[in-house]
């Protein structure tokens, strides 16, 4: 494992994470309870570790064969039977500290002003921000919202994906369409989504989701609002027109 931790960032930023967990007080929703008293969104937790894992590991593989050669692959090899160790510390890490003794800080929806409001369902308030340039990446999507203590959306249903299309081309009149990020990921081989669970409603555009090895980073979806609108997928890197948003 030392020497696995010389050559692999991916190992050292497991490691990280784990002395962070073990750090830091966290609060979970308890079994039998119903309060609500999650202010840790595990979800996003291990959706980004998964995309760090993910983008460090594909560049670093390619670094060590380039450089060593089979040496690489043989490293790459033992650095891959490790991730398990480490992925179970770091859950083991966060168990642990799971705790009650937090001040819990519901939303109250209807003091949320019209624009973090603009299509309502219960328990749930979607918006979206969208520019004139198509200049927002993935990862600036989720900082966008997350500015409102917001997350990505996950749209749930035909009625509230109607309404948020209607809102979106309204907010848009003059031009012909858009791109938002939404916060849906799929399995880019079969088509299945994979967050936050295969159930997740879609509504894909004509032709879409794009699958198979040619579109092996396509995993982030986003809506196509248009007079034809539907969802589509692309890589996260790509730069669309905004995001939409929920909270």
């Amino acid at each position: 494992m030392n020497f696995l931790k010389a050559f692999c960032p991916i190992c050292l930023f497991v490691s990280q994470q784990i002395v962070n967990v073990q750090a830091t007080q966290i609060c979970v929703t308890l079994p039998d309870s119903d309060d609500d008293v999650q202010l840790v969104d595990y979800d996003r937790i291990n959706e980004g570790i998964e995309d760090r894992f993910a983008i460090v590991m594909d560049k670093w593989k390619a670094e060590m064969t380039e450089k060593f050669g089979n040496l690489g692959d043989a490293i790459a090899a033992e650095a891959d039977e490790n991730f398990e160790e480490l992925e179970n510390t770091l859950v083991e890490s966060i168990t642990n500290n799971k705790t009650a003794s937090c001040e819990v800080k519901p939303i109250n929806r209807d003091d949320l002003p019209p624009e973090l409001c603009e299509v309502r369902m219960e328990g749930a308030c979607f918006y979206s921000k969208i520019n004139t340039v198509s200049n927002v990446s993935y990862e600036q999507a989720k900082a966008i919202c997350s500015d409102d203590e917001a997350k990505l959306a996950i749209i749930p249903n035909q009625e509230i994906y109607d309404d948020i299309v209607a809102n979106v081309r309204e907010k848009i009149e003059g031009r012909s369409y858009t791109n938002l990020w939404l916060g849906i990921k799929i399995n880019v081989m079969s088509g299945d989504v994979i967050y936050p669970n295969p159930e997740t409603f879609t509504k894909w555009s004509r032709n879409f989701p794009s699958i198979g090895l040619d579109y092996k980073k396509h995993q982030h979806v986003y809506l196509f609002a248009s007079s034809n609108p539907g969802m589509r997928n692309s890589y996260p890197t790509f730069n669309h027109f905004g995001v939409v948003c929920q909270i």
